[in-house]
């Protein structure tokens, strides 16, 4: 059995090679707690990522970069790396 957290979508090796496309920082696994206070928003409909548009669908994980003020959602098992995509976090702190 695989003993890497549940909420780690993105392996490790593969966290090692892609970047964040906005900043270039490193990207790590997002925290369930992130994700369980996103989808929240996601329920209340008040989610939305950088072109304004509501986060409707919710999310089975992400990917925050490095100064922990971009979220980049896991949908259906797929990392959305585009910026247009991300979640602004730089309120949430």
């Amino acid at each position: 059995m695989n003993e890497e957290n549940e909420s780690e979508v993105v392996s490790r090796s593969l966290l090692l090679l892609i970047r964040c496309p906005a900043t270039k920082s490193k990207l790590t696994n997002a925290s369930a707690e992130l994700v369980e206070q996103l989808n929240q928003q996601v329920n209340d409909k008040t989610l939305f990522d950088q072109l304004g548009r509501p986060v409707s669908t919710p999310l089975s994980g992400g990917l925050v970069n490095e100064d922990h003020n971009l979220f980049y959602p896991v949908c259906n098992g797929i990392v959305k790396l585009v910026v247009d995509d991300a979640i602004k976090l730089s309120d949430r702190n």
